[in-house]
């Protein structure tokens, strides 16, 4: 048997956590959304909005 050390839990490096602080940022941050269909669809429009593709100098 042998021991793998993983590395500690750092969410800043993580781009998934830092995609879904940005999504809350904009869509839940400030914000009354009265069932779940409204805060699903805050969250889609966010994300829609978000651009693929990277823009280049």
């Amino acid at each position: 048997m042998r021991l793998l050390l993983l590395p500690s839990y750092s969410p800043n490096l993580n781009l998934i956590e830092r995609l879904w602080g940005f999504a809350k940022r904009r869509s839940v941050y400030g914000w009354y959304h009265p069932d779940f269909a409204s805060f699903r669809t805050a969250i889609e429009a966010t994300l829609a909005g978000i651009p693929t593709t990277h823009a280049t100098p």
